[in-house]
């Protein structure tokens, strides 16, 4: 899934800058084509090139693009389609998309208030879904009024913030899991869901096993100084330390507990896309050849001599038509 602002990292193209932002667009547009994508929310970068090209590309690649609240500007008509359920697992995901921040480029589009409209497509997808999930391009200050609005969901994953969730950050005792992947593409988010009772509440015990990783490597490290010793041994003329490891040892049982307890899970895992994951020598040469076309239409003065023919790509890769 994507929660949006994926194809530009402005909601306005200048002159100068529209033919690099439309080729990285489009060869963005194409790996999610390529590499299989469910469900894409539309968000205010998504239009900087005004809703007319985001929906030639989305046609010409059959991208499942989402829209609740943004509608026709003449015919008061959903531009694309509300939401989408997805059957994976044996559990129905219902993803709603809602953007808050239309550009001015898409002059032919209007929003319809994102609250109202997210509430009453909860209430209609609640008895058809195991799960409910809301993807949302809003800036990071109305994140907490989206939360408790959208009480009823499960799940709300966020676009346009620079912030990203960490696995230990708290979340509400009740209501959604709200996380954010930061921008730029640099993190992907995972959740990994396991159902085990359907009619039990859903426990995010990514805070739990963060604490307890915390506590077992601090304890561990105690423990190097003398392996053959318990820790009160080694340190018996230390009481403060001592307390603070009692107070490890309690906090770690309570934990424990918690994730015993926990028959349905959910566990959210951060990341990061640096160079420790491989690239996939097709894509990545094809994303060389993009670049090098990248090259050619920047304006002269802005042109930087960089060379794309490396070793690990040594063929060269025609771009995609976009119709």
């Amino acid at each position: 899934m994507d929660a949006g602002d994926a194809l530009f990292s402005t909601f306005v193209l200048t002159k100068e800058t529209e033919p690099e932002s439309k080729l990285k667009a489009e060869a963005i547009a194409y790996g999610f084509r390529k590499f299989g994508v469910d469900v894409l929310n539309v968000g205010g970068f998504d239009l900087a090139k005004g809703y007319g090209y985001l929906r030639q590309l989305a046609d010409s690649l059959n991208l499942p693009y989402i829209s609740a609240n943004l509608i026709d500007a003449t015919t008061g008509e959903l531009v694309f389609p509300a939401y989408k359920i997805i059957e994976k697992g044996g559990l129905r995901v219902g993803v709603i998309g809602l953007t808050d921040l239309l550009p001015p480029t898409a002059e032919d589009l209007k929003s319809k208030d994102i609250i109202d409209s997210g509430i009453q497509l909860i209430k209609e997808l609640k008895p058809q879904t195991d799960i409910i999930v809301i993807l949302v391009n809003v800036e990071r200050a109305q994140v907490e009024n989206i939360t408790n609005a959208f009480a009823d969901a499960d799940y709300i994953f966020t676009s346009r913030s620079t912030y990203r969730t960490r696995p230990g950050t708290n979340q509400l005792a009740e209501g959604p899991l709200v996380y954010a992947s930061g921008n730029q593409g640099k993190y992907l988010t995972r959740v990994d869901l396991t159902i085990l009772k359907p009619d039990s509440a859903v426990v995010d015990i990514s805070r739990i096993q963060a604490r307890l990783n915390v506590i077992n490597r601090r304890l561990e490290s105690l423990q190097k100084r003398d392996p053959e010793k318990s820790l009160e041994e080694i340190y018996a003329n230390k009481p403060n330390l001592l307390k603070t490891i009692a107070r490890y040892r309690k906090d770690k049982t309570t934990l424990e507990k918690e994730l015993k307890a926990a028959t349905n899970r959910s566990v959210f895992t951060s990341v990061a896309l640096s160079k420790k994951i491989k690239d996939e020598p097709e894509m990545l040469a094809y994303v060389d050849s993009v670049l090098v076309e990248c090259e050619k239409v920047k304006p002269k003065k802005s042109r930087v001599f960089k060379s794309f023919n490396t070793k690990r790509n040594k063929k060269t890769v025609k771009l995609p038509p976009i119709e």
